[in-house]
């Protein structure tokens, strides 16, 4: 479902970006947590969304740079 909507979204000219940290930092997800009341269960997924100019380029590895074999 997260990966159809982000391509559709970039498909309109949507941005979608994650704010993974809030989600993987205990600290940062129980003083989100306490900003909302009504929240039940585990928050996975904290995002903006918006129109914007193109997002900076990812300077990750490339596929073959990280498996072996």
């Amino acid at each position: 479902m997260l990966t159809r909507l982000w391509l559709t979204m970039t498909r309109h000219g949507v941005v979608l970006r994650p704010f993974g940290s809030v989600i993987t930092n205990p600290r940062a997800n129980a003083l989100l947590q306490a900003r909302i009341p009504t929240a039940k269960g585990t928050l996975w997924l904290v995002f903006r969304a918006g129109y914007s100019a193109e997002p900076p380029r990812s300077y990750r590895l490339e596929t073959d740079e990280v498996l072996l074999g």
